[in-house]
């Protein structure tokens, strides 16, 4: 089982969603997207609402640190 880490989450996002409505996001949700970005964190892509929510995330030994997250619009989704 892993645990997470709020790493850099502003009062603004803490106030969009608690820690425990991103844990549950992660431990429930599938992602329907996740790539891994240059500086080693994971970029993931959760369908939220009729929303996208991309959240960027560490993992680490037992460990997941949610760095940040935010709304993006649909042209805004990386291609493959």
């Amino acid at each position: 089982m892993y645990r997470t880490h709020f790493f850099r989450l502003s009062e603004k996002q803490r106030k969009i969603f608690a820690c425990e409505q991103l844990r549950e996001i992660i431990t429930t949700k599938r992602p329907f997207l996740v790539g891994i970005q240059y500086n080693k964190n994971y970029a993931v892509f959760y369908k939220y609402e009729n929303k996208t929510l991309k959240l960027i995330v560490n993992f680490g030994d037992r460990k997941v640190k949610i760095v940040t997250f935010y709304f993006i619009e649909e042209w805004q989704i990386p291609k493959i």
